[in-house]
């Protein structure tokens, strides 16, 4: 029970340093890069999580930001010849 609870602390402090206090998070990160505690392991592991859904949001966004522009001559790829 105990190694669980050590298990969503580490997570969930990984996830929230990364989103909030990235530099912090990273220093921490080396100083116990050689660690192999459960809690350090779910640290990482939130912060992993932390990244990829950022990165999702940002496709989301790229491609919600593709949906409402209208292709226009200058962006077309076409091979024909006039």
């Amino acid at each position: 029970m105990e190694q669980e609870k050590d298990i969503i602390e580490g997570f969930n402090a990984g996830y929230i340093l990364k989103s909030q206090k990235p530099e912090l998070f990273e220093q921490l990160k080396s100083s116990l890069k050689d660690s192999n505690s459960e809690y350090f392991k779910a640290f990482n592991e939130g912060a992993e999580t932390y990244e990829q859904e950022k990165a999702m949001e940002l496709l989301k966004t790229g491609i919600k930001s593709l949906d409402h522009k209208p292709p226009s001559k200058d962006n077309l790829d076409l091979d024909i010849e006039v």
